[in-house]
């Protein structure tokens, strides 16, 4: 036999093993189709219901709570909002906003942003929060974005 034919069977012999896995139990391998060269027999089982692991996701942020106090100025001077956000992968899975104002028209605004910012914060990524006004409040939201900026910080790490 010359040299080639030996290099092609031993090629054909390293990498029949993986081949031969999955496929049927005994495999024939034929040099010009007239002598048979070479018989492997795959005996491994074979698991077919195997998954890939999964990669975990990258985050930008630190799962946890946060709580911070945002800061604001309005006509009544400065105002302060206590901020809590719930981070999951990235997003925000809950929130709590208590009034920390002392200025009865703030609290007034206050009051009125609290009962209506979830809809724009809950399930949305923290790097795509930007709460401008909600429900006429628009001096609220300002010290809102403070807190969400310090907690962007913070969860940064």
């Amino acid at each position: 036999m010359d040299s080639k034919k030996k290099l092609a069977l031993l090629s054909l012999a390293a990498i029949l093993p993986l081949i031969g896995a999955g496929c049927a139990a005994d495999t024939t391998v034929t040099v010009n189709d007239t002598t048979p060269t070479s018989t492997a027999t795959d005996t491994a089982p074979t698991n077919s219901n195997t998954t890939p692991p999964v990669a975990a996701p990258v985050t930008a942020y630190k799962d946890g709570t946060y709580s911070v106090v945002g800061a604001y100025v309005s006509p009544g001077g400065n105002q302060k909002l206590n901020v809590t956000l719930v981070i999951k992968n990235d997003v925000v899975v809950d929130a709590t906003v208590t009034d920390g104002s002392v200025d009865p028209a703030s609290k007034q605004y206050q009051a009125i942003f609290i009962s209506g910012y979830k809809v724009q914060v809950i399930g949305k990524k923290l790097s795509e929060i930007n709460v401008t006004k909600v429900s006429g409040s628009s001096l609220t939201p300002l010290g809102f974005m403070d807190a969400v900026a310090k907690i962007k910080v913070e969860a940064k790490g």
